[in-house]
């Protein structure tokens, strides 16, 4: 819910969050409970079963998340006690979980994709190790043979997890795997939505425990957010909520191409179109009047936005439509 609140505040023009509803998330975060921790990863093979997070690794983690937005929340509501605490909080949070949970040569405890992509998503791992960390990550993804070894919580949190440790070379294997588990394996298998289950349907056709096996539903679909906002790379900019202000800085994987997005904002219709041929790509943006935006490309080169060469690799960019072209 707490996350529900970040999303509808990044897209509004007022504040969501009135103060009779406030104690109670400063209130919920006090409290310990039951957890279902990183729900239905695969298990794998049971001669060499999967390594999975432990719940006490994955209860700090979440700690840690929940107070970060509570110390948001607080600034967003001008409550600088609670600012100072929770930021405070959240801040020690993150060195007890460093020290309890991250070896110095950078292993982590479980040594599973869900404890490395929650780590890196959510900046838990401290500078002077990522390095190290970040190779413990990708043979983690080497290990599985590029199959996911995630659950709920994991997959949500693992290709923007990949991103922020510098291994998008993987990104692109792993959203298209077609073995089980992986996306593309629902696909072959005729889905048109995302299952709740890695294993929902067989490759023979038969179905998982009808008990819990939706064919529709949010948990491994969450790597929608990640395309429409990595890799086409369309996000509001949260300092200017309302859409007043995007952040435009896509991830081009030509495997993927062509892309057609369209967002419905508060303005109006945002449309993108991206292609890629040999390393040269054409990114078409239509952005609606009222809303401006921040184009970064810090790792593509040859810039020309409407046929105009660009010195520059973040720059901003009106309302209109702009013909966006550059090589990879």
């Amino acid at each position: 819910m707490l996350k529900w609140c970040e999303y509808l505040w990044s897209i509004s023009k007022d504040p969501i969050i009135k103060n009779p509803r406030y104690p109670t998330l400063n209130e919920g975060i006090k409290k310990r409970g039951f957890t279902f921790g990183d729900w239905v990863p695969p298990v794998g093979d049971d001669r060499t079963p999967n390594p999975h997070i432990g719940d006490d690794c994955y209860s700090t983690i979440y700690h840690f998340i929940s107070t970060s937005l509570v110390t948001k929340i607080s600034k967003i509501l001008g409550d600088e006690k609670n600012y100072t605490f929770y930021k405070n909080r959240s801040e020690d949070i993150k060195k007890a979980f460093a020290n309890e949970f991250i070896t110095s040569s950078g292993r982590m405890a479980y040594n599973d994709q869900t404890s490395y992509a929650m780590s890196f998503a959510n900046d838990l791992v401290p500078e002077d190790i990522k390095e190290k960390t970040k190779e413990f990550f990708r043979q983690s993804i080497i290990d599985q043979q590029y199959r996911l070894g995630t659950g709920f919580h994991g997959t949500a949190n693992l290709l923007i997890g990949l991103r922020k440790a510098g291994l998008e070379d993987m990104i692109e294997q792993l959203l298209l795997q077609e073995k089980l588990p992986g996306w593309m394996y629902q696909i072959k298998q005729g889905a048109t939505s995302i299952w709740e289950r890695w294993n929902a349907m067989g490759e023979d056709g038969s179905i998982h425990d009808p008990g819990m096996n939706s064919f529709n539903h949010y948990a491994f679909g969450s790597v929608c957010e990640f395309i429409f906002e990595n890799i086409i790379g369309i996000r509001p900019d949260e300092e200017f909520p309302g859409f007043e202000k995007i952040i435009i800085e896509p991830l081009i994987l030509q495997s993927l191409c062509p892309i057609t997005f369209k967002h419905i904002t508060n303005k109006g219709d945002l449309n993108v179109e991206i292609s890629s041929t040999n390393q040269k790509v054409s990114f078409n943006i239509d952005i609606p009047s009222g809303i401006k935006g921040e184009l970064r490309l810090p790792k593509y080169q040859n810039i020309k936005i409407n046929n105009i060469d660009q010195e520059k690799n973040i720059m901003m960019i009106d309302s209109g439509t702009h013909l966006i072209n550059f090589t990879i």
